[in-house]
């Protein structure tokens, strides 16, 4: 049997009102689901009888997000639906006009994300990382030989005309989103340097964590409308 941690535990008796004998799904973070039943133990804890474990591939491609970090309850926000829209690292980046910093406890953000993976059945748990200042994010992020780098910029390229960077597509795609007052000169051109493309969602001008989560559901989207065409076309 897979023990139910406390939290888990008290979410599952209180919150969702399930007790033993209840058909439950559990996961790992890491690609896997496990179904089953759930038992009380001896000590009166949770626990999962599994009968049926199921691995899922992890997303193709993946999508890293590097972004300005909004006011107060907007990053959370940002984290939360980030994750629904299948991103699969977010890095905090500081920015010379950035309004906010990411305060807190990353372990909180995570909390927040693992959240929204139950309430999307998403399997896999994205990476929470450390803020970092951007030339730091710029030498985490892979060349543009490996990955397609895409700078949210409203006078940028529109995505549907950039789409085709993905399929055929690297197995990353970078996104990087600025803080609302934009990047600096130099900025600009360390990203410019660095091989990044701009790219723009859409014809309004979005606040950071409207744009972010707007990123990352782009690639996933445009890559599934250009496999489905690519694979009609073979």
């Amino acid at each position: 049997m897979a023990p139910l941690g406390a939290a888990e535990a008290r979410h599952a008796r209180l919150a969702l009102r399930l007790g033993p004998g209840a058909r439950v799904t559990v996961f790992d973070g890491q690609g896997r689901t496990a179904e089953g039943e759930l038992r009380e133990t001896p000590s009166r804890a949770l626990a999962v009888q599994v009968d049926t474990v199921q691995a899922h591939p992890p997303p193709r491609p993946s999508v890293w997000l590097g972004t300005a970090v909004p006011k107060g309850k907007r990053w959370m926000w940002l984290v939360e639906k980030a994750t629904e829209a299948g991103v699969d690292a977010i890095w905090p980046v500081r920015f010379a006009r950035g309004v906010a910093k990411a305060e807190g406890d990353p372990a909180k953000w995570r909390a927040w994300a693992l959240a929204a993976c139950k309430q999307s059945r998403r399997a896999w748990l994205p990476d929470m990382r450390l803020p970092v200042d951007l030339p730091d994010w710029l030498r985490e992020a892979p060349g543009p030989g490996t990955a397609a780098l895409w700078l949210g910029d409203p006078a940028g390229q529109p995505v549907a005309e950039t789409a085709g960077s993905i399929y055929p597509a690297p197995d990353r795609v970078c996104v990087t989103i600025g803080p609302e007052g934009g990047l600096t000169e130099t900025e600009t051109q360390a990203m410019d340097e660095s091989g990044w493309n701009h790219v723009r969602w859409g014809v309004h001008t979005l606040r950071t964590e409207t744009a972010a989560v707007l990123g990352v559901a782009a690639v996933r989207i445009n890559y599934l409308l250009f496999r489905q065409y690519f694979q009609k076309s073979t």
